[in-house]
């Protein structure tokens, strides 16, 4: 198993939302492409920070100058778990510029009292917003809001 530590020292927002914070990333396999600049991590992919954690089957973390750019989780699904959320989706993606993560087929953001469900989620990390996208003719979004009673 590999394990990488990395410190985030100049990232002002970053999908764990702090500066200088410790991010520890472990999975079975990883590779580094220097020249496209991405590491891409392989099978049991934990990533972990504070009260935040992402399990995935693969991580793709592409970066710009040492900084991080993108983060893209697949899984079966991918989750992302934070405080008292939980977000699956087949693909969890996680944008430095906007600052937002995009649950894309079959995505689903659980907490305590309630749930909602769609093809497309997008929360907004920097606004704490959900906004839940759909086709008029193709997709629905379930919104449950008594999830765990």
């Amino acid at each position: 198993m590999f394990k990488a530590v990395f410190i985030i020292l100049s990232f002002s927002c970053c999908i764990f939302t702090a500066l200088a914070e410790e991010i520890e990333i472990m999975s079975d396999s990883l590779f580094v492409d220097l020249t496209a600049q991405t590491i891409t991590y392989n099978s049991n992919v934990k990533v972990t920070s504070n009260q935040k954690k992402i399990l995935a089957d693969k991580l793709l973390l592409a970066t710009q100058n040492s900084q991080l750019r993108s983060m893209h989780a697949t899984g079966q699904p991918a989750l992302y778990i934070a405080d008292m959320l939980q977000a699956q989706a087949l693909k969890i993606e996680f944008n430095q510029a906007e600052n937002n993560l995009h649950l894309l087929e079959s995505a689903k953001i659980i907490n305590k009292q309630s749930s909602i469900q769609g093809k497309h989620l997008i929360i907004d990390l920097n606004e704490n917003l959900l906004i839940a996208t759909s086709s008029p003719t193709k997709n629905k979004i379930i919104l449950d809001l008594e999830a765990n009673k």
